[in-house]
């Protein structure tokens, strides 16, 4: 069985968003290769995802030593922004094959072959012979991609209980916002959040229910059991949109852009603007706006029910082949 060897990083100041669409490549792949993972935050990373404790998993604090040793019969995935361009031609040197996950273009790549899955992927121009873009490259756990084959066309439209969920970051404040904003639409809040984030302690004060460290399972359960999400533009919203589930998209980091405006413009989720720009009764007025709606929620619904339809986990046999 071929080797697959995952480098990516996750921390509290970066958040999960790697690491969590690199757990999802494991699962996907899992039956076919063998795959490990290095990461820069071995216990961060465990807490996060309780199925890497079960990984072969190691943990290295420069990727760029010297004493970084490769095994040049494995397949290496990189994801991640710190990653040099003379690392990137070491591993392509002496590997069986480089692939890298990016979502952004804004650097120099040097691999054999890109996976960009964001919806913006398409439009991306890559100096790379291997280019493997757009949402039928999605990277799901398991308990979505099964969901995508039993979708029902029954939901409901009645709006009565949220989960904002914005990213494992620590870096931005405007959770409190939100709240305030769904508490004067009588709308009953779920919160998923870093118990690190600075807004934690005031929200355990503002009758929410607070969760952190789920697996996949449950947190499977608390999108279906939520009318509606609010979100940052990152692997969540995949997840959301697998789900066809109604979702506000907020960004709030730099490296979401690109996502959160081909989710707007293609009408798939619900624009909230940037996390540094909240105005709870902005917020008010825009979530009832759109929650009164409910034509613009059947529309994108369908829209979402058109596009899922390319997610297939098969796709990924020919990119390690």
């Amino acid at each position: 069985m071929k080797k697959i060897i995952i480098v990516t990083v996750s921390d509290k100041n970066r958040g999960l968003g790697h690491i969590s669409r690199c757990v999802s490549l494991y699962h996907m792949m899992k039956d076919h290769f063998n795959i490990s993972f290095i990461v820069n935050d071995i216990d961060f990373s465990i807490n996060s995802f309780n199925e890497l404790k079960y990984c072969n998993i190691d943990s290295f604090t420069s990727f760029q030593s010297p004493d970084f040793i490769i095994d040049p019969q494995s397949i290496y995935v990189l994801d991640g922004y710190d990653f040099t361009l003379e690392f990137q031609k070491k591993l392509k040197e002496n590997c069986q094959k480089l692939i890298m996950i990016d979502d952004l273009n804004d650097r120099d790549i040097n691999c054999d072959a890109i996976i960009n899955y964001n919806l913006n992927g398409p439009n991306e121009i890559y100096k790379i012979k291997e280019q493997y873009k757009g949402i039928k490259y999605a990277l799901l756990r398991p308990i979505f991609l099964n969901n995508i084959k039993k979708i029902s066309n029954n939901y409901s439209l009645n709006f009565k209980n949220a989960l904002i969920t914005l990213g494992g970051g620590i870096k931005y404040n405007g959770i409190v916002k939100i709240v305030k904003a769904l508490h004067e639409l009588n709308i009953k809040i779920s919160v998923i959040i870093n118990p690190l984030h600075p807004e934690y302690r005031q929200l355990k004060e503002m009758n929410v229910e607070l969760y952190w460290n789920l697996n996949e399972v449950e947190i499977y359960n608390i999108f279906e059991n939520k009318d509606f999400v609010i979100s940052a533009p990152s692997v969540t919203s995949f997840e959301l949109l697998s789900m066809l589930k109604p979702f506000f998209v907020i960004q709030t980091a730099d490296n979401q852009e690109k996502n959160f405006k081909e989710l707007i413009n293609q009408k798939l989720a619900f624009n909230l603007g940037h996390i540094n720009d909240l105005c709870t009764s902005k917020l008010k007025k825009t979530i009832s706006t759109v929650l009164r709606d409910k034509l613009s929620i059947h529309k994108t619904r369908e829209r979402q029910k058109s596009i899922i339809k390319e997610i297939n986990p098969d796709n990924y046999i020919e990119v390690f082949n």
